[in-house]
């Protein structure tokens, strides 16, 4: 995991106008510290979409760092990576570049561990996807994010259900395998070729 590093003159700021706010976790898993530093005790492990109060100075989450990372403190729990967590918001606060749609009406899933999960939720044919992890046509899930009840939500849907915006996928498989067998041929020939000389 990456952490986000700043250079401060204070560990711990302090500020007398503290308000919470509520934010998720946005990665997969994240780890609540009982200090702000890695090398505290980690007292529970929330997952992907857990909601949290965290703790809010002057309109901005009050940052408490150790030597190389940046934490948030989670009210009345302990202490959480700042880039473990997004603000939850009930407006878009950017809207992704989409690079795909749906081809059909599918489910969604979220990622626990190692297992996708099918979600309550479903996608409509057509729904405007971002594949922010790119696409890869072998894999069977896929990253992504769309726009749901005006928030930005990211999950995974199964990647049969996926079409990339642009040149279909399969014409760039038929023209790699068109290209791979032309490849051969000209070999083929070049190689007779010389063949034939060596003959005569």
């Amino acid at each position: 995991m990456f952490c986000i590093c700043f250079v401060f003159s204070s560990a711990n700021p302090v500020s007398a106008d503290i308000d919470t706010a509520t934010f998720f976790v946005s990665i997969n898993s994240a780890y609540v510290y009982q200090n702000a530093g890695l090398s505290s005790e980690k007292i529970k492990t929330l997952k992907h979409k857990d909601e949290i109060e965290i703790e809010i100075s002057s309109g901005s989450p009050t940052e408490y760092l150790d030597e190389t990372c940046v934490f948030y403190k989670i009210v009345d729990l302990g202490y959480i990576l700042a880039e473990a967590v997004s603000k939850k918001t009930k407006t878009i606060s950017s809207i992704p570049n989409f690079n795909a749609k749906t081809n059909s009406e599918c489910d969604v899933f979220d990622l626990n561990g190692d297992k996708f999960e099918k979600t309550s939720t479903k996608l409509s044919k057509g729904q405007q996807l971002f594949l922010y992890e790119g696409y890869d046509a072998k894999k069977d899930y896929t990253a992504v994010a769309f726009v749901k009840n005006n928030e930005v939500v990211y999950a995974y849907i199964e990647t049969k259900n996926i079409k990339p915006n642009g040149i279909n996928p399969t014409i760039i498989i038929v023209f790699s395998t068109a290209a791979a067998a032309l490849g051969v041929a000209l070999a083929w020939v070049f190689i007779s070729g010389k063949r034939k000389k060596k003959l005569s």
